[in-house]
This record gives structure tokens, C-alpha cells and sequence, in this order.
């Protein structure tokens, strides 16, 4: 059976959810150990942004209305987030924390049951293999 794109990024999207959760346990400790998780969620955030944006998108090219702004959206969310996490580190109140975490998960959910099962069925083999193989080479290095 062919290995799906969706199946590889929920891999990662699941990996990302353990390391919230595990930072939403921590949030109340406050000081260097909060700043430190956020870091290495920051770190995390911005290897998946770097898997979808160089290893999906490049190899993509979206052809219905749907497609275009489903990838345009996706890359805002990504500047969102992004945005969202620095104002965290400046100022970790929780109001800001939970702000960033709750646009990434509403940002894998739009990925995991609306983008990649879409992108799965649109794609060939070949493109599939092609992108799961860059994939596979930016998260085991």
C-alpha cells in the first residue's frame, strides 16, 4: 500500500501535540524552565514549518481555487505563529501562550482533515514518493 503524505505530517503533527501538552503541564512554574520549553517548541514549530514549506510546497503546485488558498492560508497561519510565539518569549503571560497553542492546533487540524487528505488524492505516486522522501530526509537529518 502506498504511504500517504497525510500520514507522515500527522506523524508530526502528533509529535508536536505531545510537546504542547507536556508545556501546558509546565506553564504555571514560570521562570527559565517555561522559556526554555517554549524555545524547544519554537525549534519544533520552525522544522515542520521548514518540512511543509520546502518539501511539500516546493514540489506542489496547486491547481484548483481550493488548492491555492489552502496553501496561501497555510502560509500565513505559518507567519501567524510565528508572530504569536515571539510575542510569547517577550512577555510570557499565559494569555499569550495559550494563543500560540491554540493556533497550532486549529492550523494541524485544518492540515490533517482538510489539506493532506486533499493533497493525497491529487497527487501521483511519484509526486507523493518524491515529496515523503524530502520529508523523510529533513526529519532524520
Amino acid at each position: 500500500m502506498e504511504k500517504l503524505i497525510q500520514e507522515a505530517m500527522l506523524a508530526e503533527h502528533k509529535k508536536m501535540e505531545s510537546m504542547l501538552k507536556k508545556f501546558e503541564n509546565h506553564i504555571g512554574e514560570g521562570g527559565s524552565s517555561i522559556k526554555e520549553k517554549l524555545n524547544e517548541i519554537k525549534w519544533n514549530i520552525q522544522k515542520h514549518f521548514f518540512i511543509e514549506e520546502n518539501a511539500v510546497f516546493s514540489l506542489y503546485v496547486p491547481a484548483s481555487s481550493w488548492e491555492v488558498s489552502s496553501v496561501d492560508r497555510i502560509l500565513r497561519e505559518h507567519e501567524e505563529i510565528m508572530k504569536l510565539v515571539e510575542k510569547a518569549e517577550k512577555n510570557l503571560r499565559r494569555e499569550n501562550v495559550d494563543k500560540v497553542i491554540s493556533m497550532l492546533r486549529s492550523h494541524a487540524k485544518f492540515e490533517d482533515e482538510n489539506f493532506y487528505p486533499s493533497l493525497d488524492e491529487q497527487l501521483n505516486s511519484e509526486q507523493k514518493e518524491k515529496i515523503l522522501g524530502r520529508v523523510g530526509e529533513i526529519i532524520k537529518g
